[in-house]
């Protein structure tokens, strides 16, 4: 990328900070200056640069709440760091005054031509505890690596900031006392070890070929089979398919099951070279048995059980 003045900011990336405002003095990129913050956010030009973020926009991220506030960046071999954007899916809030926001953060189709709103990146799940802890749980559901952010109370410099990768799927930002931390997992896809998954969920199709099930161990009345609810699927410019949902408790069967309180994320990805990836985003806390039949013979090929310290379960197939 060309960088004419040598500033370290690429000349067409600074174009956004001339164009944004026709009638300041900054006309030339030798007027943008790495050090400055033109947008006010407390983060310099060179640092919005090197985060991916807008150097235009002093809001970059989003608002999950009026004071709590998000944001990913994922760094892409096309372009660099870009600004993933945010799709709320939905909230409730469970009987026991536990209040719940999930939803997924996307790469722009304007920016690489496999973004879409119906290609989740990254799936996130926020737990307001009914004890005044805040949990942020990021789920990495992409290949290339995603920066993540939060701050609670929103003052414009992040409190938390993490990087989710293939090997590192899930990572928590919490507060609570009016502190901050964060944990990740490693995480490879295997479930852990010591469970034989036995539930034979009536299960979902989700093709002709494909069908796949959940059953939540719940302390009120042991294994209780999830509900799915499809959230999107989309095909890329690639070739590739992907369909992308959620498992949730019927709130008939227990209190805090709603269709907003996901237990379960889905991404399946059917590859145009022929593998079909199911990955399986446990966002709860019992166990959960997942499963899935290829083929869909009336017999499931594949079980696991994910758990609070292994939350990620891949499950591959090969079409003929």
């Amino acid at each position: 990328m060309e960088d004419v003045d040598r500033d370290g900011l690429p000349d067409n990336w600074e174009q956004q900070i001339i164009n944004a405002d026709p009638d300041d003095y900054i006309t030339t990129t030798d007027d943008v200056l790495p050090e400055d913050d033109f947008d006010g956010d407390n983060q310099s030009n060179l640092a919005e640069y090197q985060n991916g973020t807008n150097p235009a926009a002093p809001y970059s991220g989003y608002f999950a709440t009026s004071k709590l506030w998000i944001k990913a960046v994922i760094q892409t071999e096309e372009k660099g760091p870009i600004e993933a954007v945010w799709q709320k899916g939905g909230e409730d809030e469970t009987a026991g005054g536990h209040r719940v926001i999930w939803g997924h953060f996307y790469a722009d189709p304007t920016d690489v031509d496999w973004g879409s709103p119906q290609n989740p990146e990254l799936f996130v799940k926020i737990w307001f505890d009914a004890a005044g802890r805040i949990d942020v749980n990021f789920f990495h559901v992409s290949v290339p690596e995603i920066e993540v952010y939060s701050d609670y109370p929103y003052d414009g410099t992040p409190d938390e900031h993490g990087i989710t990768t293939p090997d590192i799927r899930y990572i928590r930002q919490y507060y609570v006392n009016n502190q901050s931390g964060m944990d990740e997992n490693d995480e490879d896809g295997v479930q852990a070890g010591g469970y034989l998954p036995q539930e034979n969920p009536s299960g979902y199709s989700i093709t002709d070929d494909l069908k796949i099930g959940a059953s939540v161990n719940t302390v009120e009345k042991g294994f209780t089979e999830a509900v799915w609810s499809e959230g999107g699927k989309d095909t890329t410019a690639g070739g590739h398919e992907v369909v992308w949902g959620l498992f949730y408790l019927d709130p008939d069967v227990v209190d805090w099951g709603s269709p907003q309180n996901p237990e379960l994320f889905v991404k399946i990805w059917f590859d145009a070279g022929g593998r079909v990836d199911v990955n399986f985003f446990h966002v709860s806390v019992p166990e959960i048995e997942v499963c899935s039949d290829f083929l869909n013979d009336g017999f499931y090929d594949e079980k696991g059980t994910t758990i609070m310290d292994d939350r990620y379960i891949r499950h591959d197939f090969w079409k003929d």
